[in-house]
């Protein structure tokens, strides 16, 4: 059964059912599927054989002089095309023209790291998927669909920002001015403790209790009041302003306007923001790596049990890989959050997180909070960069890299790999932090 693979603008402006069906019903898990029952594949002898074969390296060699001339020709085109406003076709001839190099790219990769190549990847568009990356940037606010809007990291920005106006809004009405006693600063230290050993009758816990329970009422009403305001500031925040003023008048009728002015020029210097992150790229020439781990991840956890040898598992998953980013993984790393689209399951490891000190100076440390990471998937975020690192078990671990491909590396090897290509020193964004994520769904569930 074939799946659902092409890309339309109403997927992402409003449909999140057909968004939400391009991922799960993806030709991708289909041709896992097929390479599980695939005798040749399954059986493959020698997992320590060079993927590239001595005649695939001559092959390569001899033709890469010629494919470098065509890149280049082609990436004059798509300068020319930019020249004479026919960005769509100037992505095209982008996405060809370092394509074109692929073959000679991944040959290196075999022959960067000690382990062996198992599957190589390329770290840029599929060129087939151009139905997607012509489009180029798509404007917020044609996103209609109240469904894919949360997906969007300008989404995320707006609700962050407007929620921090708010509890600041919120501070400087209900806050009371605070009055210097003299007095307040020769109270002796004593008598505070001797008052706090005093016990307390039972009306005054009952007084506690009770102004516990109102501080709670009031908590509750705070939230359910900022929710309905970053509802309406969604909509307008124009009208948003004056539905809170309105709502509030009664109650803080003397403290409303200094607050109420510092939110709407809060709100007004949110919105000149947003301007300049106004739209949702689609076209990525310099790589889709968070997009393409995220992707790795939702396919790990939707094939796994067609596979009885974990190795072949991930090197079925990282042939999806192989001629490029699918189009899956460029609306992956549009998107901000898409664990919910997904149907997965984010852990954070904070405590675990390799700091740039470890990096500089302590790379004992930093192999111990690897080696510490329990069994599972997850997405390493490194220096501009993330892959997908696979505990199987304290012995048996693999790495797949967007920009190299998948190999048998354990987490000390997958450290030296990070130094030396995602890691700048004295960086402060030079960490690295592990995301483990988990499927939602039952994995035995029919591929349909």
């Amino acid at each position: 059964m074939s799946g659902v693979e092409s890309f339309y603008l109403e997927h992402l402006q409003t449909n999140y059912w057909g968004l939400e069906a391009l991922m799960h019903k993806a030709d991708a898990l289909h041709d896992i599927e097929t390479l599980s029952k695939d005798p040749k594949f399954s059986q493959r002898p020698n997992k320590d054989a060079p993927y590239f074969t001595r005649w695939n390296v001559v092959w390569i060699t001899l033709t890469h002089p010629f494919y470098s001339i065509l890149s280049i020709f082609s990436a004059a085109v798509a300068l020319l095309a930019y020249g004479l406003y026919l960005p769509n076709a100037a992505r095209v001839f982008t996405i060809l023209s370092k394509h074109m190099t692929r073959d000679w790219e991944q040959l290196c990769s075999q022959w960067e790291f000690k382990p062996p190549l198992l599957t190589p990847s390329f770290n840029l568009h599929q060129f087939t998927s151009w139905d997607l990356y012509q489009h180029g940037e798509v404007p917020y606010d044609s996103i209609i669909d109240n469904m894919v809007k949360p997906l969007t990291y300008q989404n995320k920005v707006f609700e962050k920002r407007v929620k921090k106006a708010f509890e600041a809004f919120f501070e400087k009405l209900v806050e009371p001015p605070r009055e210097h006693s003299e007095l307040s600063d020769h109270i002796p230290s004593w008598f505070d403790k001797l008052h706090k050993k005093k016990d307390q009758t039972q009306s005054d816990r009952e007084q506690a209790d009770r102004e516990q329970a109102a501080k709670e009422q009031a908590d509750r009403e705070r939230r359910a009041t900022m929710e309905e305001f970053l509802s309406k500031c969604k909509l307008s925040t124009d009208e948003a302003i004056v539905s809170l003023r309105d709502s509030l008048k009664s109650k803080y009728s003397d403290q409303l306007d200094e607050p109420i002015n510092a939110l709407y020029r809060d709100l007004k210097a949110l919105e000149q923001g947003m301007r300049s992150i106004s739209s949702i790229p689609l076209f990525y020439d310099r790589g889709n790596c968070r997009g393409g781990s995220l992707w790795f991840i939702f396919l790990y956890h939707k094939t796994r049990h067609l596979f009885d040898d974990p190795t072949k598992h991930l090197m079925a998953i990282a042939r999806q890989f192989s001629t490029g980013m699918p189009r899956q993984a460029a609306l992956l790393q549009a998107f901000n959050d898409s664990t919910h689209l997904l149907k997965l399951r984010k852990t954070k490891f904070p405590q675990l997180t390799v700091s740039l000190y470890e990096l500089d100076h302590n790379l004992t440390k930093a192999q111990e909070k690897i080696q510490s990471l329990p069994i599972g998937i997850y997405r390493v975020g490194a220096y501009h960069h993330s892959l997908v690192y696979v505990k199987l078990s304290e012995e048996k671990q693999l790495v797949w890299n967007p920009e190299f491909g998948l190999y048998p590396m354990k987490g000390e090897e997958m450290l030296k790999m990070i130094r030396k290509h995602h890691y700048v020193p004295g960086d402060p964004d030079s960490q690295i932090y592990f995301h483990q994520y988990e499927s939602l769904e039952n994995p035995e569930q029919e591929i349909a």
